[in-house]
Order: C-alpha cells, then structure tokens, then sequence
C-alpha cells in the first residue's frame, strides 16, 4: 500500500492556514472569496520621478477572487504596518512584466512624478514566475481570450511568455531578506490603503 509522506495532521494545519490567511485578506476587501496563490515574502517599490523607490511595505503576497466585478486582484500584507497594504484589482489597462526576482507592473494611476510603474520583488525567482504566470493568465481572462478558469496553480504553463514592453530596469534587491510573519489585519480600497473596503476607488 502507498503510504502518504503528508500526515493527517499536516494537513489540518495547512487547511487552518488557509482559512487563516483568507480572514486576513478579507479584512482588506470582504468581497474575497478564495485564495489563487501565495507568496510568503515580497517587497514593494515604486518608480518616482527618474528612480526606484523602496515602500515601506514588507509581507506576504496573495492573488485572489471575489464575488463581485473586478473578479481577480492581488494583495500585499504588510508586515511593517497593519493599515498600510497594497492592493490592486485586476483592471483593463494593467500590464505585468517579469524580470528575474522583479515582477513590474504599470497602473492607470498617474501623475507627473508618479509614473505609475511598480515592482514587486520576490525572495524566490519560482515563486515570481508562478505568480506571473498567473496575474498575465487572468488578465487574458479578463480580455475574453480562450483562457480555462484558474483551479491549481499547477496548471500553470511555467514556459509563459511576457509580450508586454519591458519598463526601466528593476531596482536592487533589498539588503536584508527576513522570514515571513503572520500579519492579523489589513486595510482595503486602491492601491496603498488603510480602512476596510469591498470594491477599488
């Protein structure tokens, strides 16, 4: 008989983790309905005026569903502050680009010293692939191209490639790589956000 490597107890506790992580998440936007995908440590950056600026924002990255319009969107727990996330929804017009341990991404969001570039920046180059692959999938999704809804991250073809036009070159990697820490709270709305919401401003 095949004996499972995974115990039962194992798996109750990563069936407690995920109903753990999806509280979280829906403290940043009740709408939240299931988790995609994770990633345990990321950090967030911005492209300002001419250079790359590192957020104060440090944590756990999750893409998710909801229940309602936009039906896709990610989120970045913020370890360093409860009420200083990131959110963004899934929106026409988001471009994703992956370079190395950087996942970049432009939003509609600018003004003339905010481009409205960002990166992501990922302590594990897989887990930024998974992660791309993903967000780029859904986007096609959202196009109304012949895309079979997202069910297991397994699915995901790792050989995906990124039409869109590469930005400026990614920042450096942070000094200093921490381990991840469970984050109890979270805010909502658009972009960087403090009180709870269920829909982007």
């Amino acid at each position: 008989a095949v004996v499972s490597t995974q115990s039962t107890g194992d798996k109750a506790f990563e069936k407690d983790e995920r109903r753990i992580d999806l509280g979280c998440i829906r403290n940043v936007d009740c709408s939240i309905i299931q988790i995609l995908d994770k990633s345990d440590n990321v950090a967030f950056y911005r492209f300002e005026g001419s250079a790359w600026h590192k957020q104060d924002i440090e944590g756990s990255l999750f893409v998710f569903s909801r229940s309602v319009s936009p039906f896709y969107g990610f989120v970045i727990l913020n370890r360093r502050s409860l009420s200083d996330n990131v959110i963004e929804l899934l929106l026409k017009g988001l471009e994703f680009q992956r370079s190395g341990l950087y996942l970049l991404y432009k939003t509609k969001q600018q003004t003339s010293l905010d481009v409205g570039i960002r990166s992501i920046w990922f302590e594990n180059e897989g887990a930024c692939v998974r992660i791309s692959n993903l967000l780029n999938r859904l986007m096609r999704m959202k196009k109304g191209e012949n895309v079979s809804m997202i069910t297991k991250m397994q699915d995901l073809p790792e050989d995906e490639k990124l039409v869109r036009k590469k930005p400026d070159s990614p920042p450096k990697a942070p000094a200093q790589k921490k381990t991840c820490e469970r984050t109890q709270g979270g805010g909502g709305g658009g972009g960087r956000v403090g009180k709870k919401s269920g829909k982007k401003g």
